[in-house]
């Protein structure tokens, strides 16, 4: 018995032994799959600059069509965007520039008055926030109209006359598919679609959006996606026969 014993100990020794190798190996091809993933998604980044640089010509094409002086600025060109995201951003902002221009900037003679710049500013912004990167279109003219949104909502059905909405909820109006403050389509406008197309848009790149505004500083849509849109962790399980992967996130 005591023999046996001794072989028993001697075999667990040997199991412990291969175990912490076997532990060092995992965690090493860990450590390379993760270098792996990191390669990868810096091969499929370009920088955010590439971007804004392709709303130059839009945005001097709007200036000539609604007569506004109009000056691009943009900040955190070296933030890096999947390419997907890169690719798919662009019709979304390119809409609430539109929209800006439609609906945000006051005439010259109430800027100054107001005591703003002639030339209307209209911001681009990448910032990367962990595995997050955010994407900010602003502008510097009246702040979103609550009372037109309001009486639009109220024409659609979408708000009952009188009730009483706050002013996220208003926000969140501008959402819905069909809405838009103008009658008639035209260029500047975003040809009388609603804000809809943004959000269906980031959707689809797993997105988020959110919107800040104050009456005569102006608006800003503040977009939030994942880095990585190609490669993302995932939580495999199974529910009887049927096999499910969802994000982690």
């Amino acid at each position: 018995l005591q023999e046996i014993t001794n072989d028993i100990h001697e075999a667990l020794r040997g199991m412990s032994g291969f175990f912490t190798q076997f532990t060092g190996q995992l965690e090493a091809m860990d450590r390379m799959v993760g270098d792996m993933k990191e390669r990868i998604s810096e091969a499929r980044t370009i920088r955010a600059g590439t971007l804004f640089q392709r709303f130059t010509r839009p945005v001097r094409d709007l200036a000539r069509q609604s007569g506004l002086p109009l000056e691009l600025q943009v900040a955190g060109e070296e933030t890096l965007l999947d390419r997907t995201g890169y690719d798919g951003l662009y019709d979304p902002l390119l809409h609430i520039l539109r929209s800006a221009v439609a609906h945000g900037f006051e005439s010259a003679a109430e800027r100054a008055a107001a005591g703003k710049p002639e030339s209307c500013a209209l911001r681009l912004t990448a910032r990367r926030r962990g595995n997050t990167v955010e994407v900010e279109v602003g502008d510097d003219g009246r702040g979103l109209q609550f009372d037109r949104i309001r009486r639009r909502a109220e024409a659609k059905g979408l708000l009952a006359p009188g009730a009483g909405a706050s002013e996220r909820e208003l926000i969140e109006l501008i959402f819905q598919p069909g809405f838009s403050t103008t009658e008639a389509a035209d260029a500047a406008s975003g040809r009388g679609v609603g804000m809809n197309v943004v959000m269906d848009r980031l959707a689809a790149l797993n997105g988020t959006i959110e919107v800040e505004t104050a009456a005569g500083r102006g608006t800003t849509f503040r977009l939030a996606f994942p880095l990585s849109l190609v490669i993302v962790n995932v939580i495999q399980f199974r529910v009887g026969p049927q096999a499910f992967v969802i994000p982690s996130t």
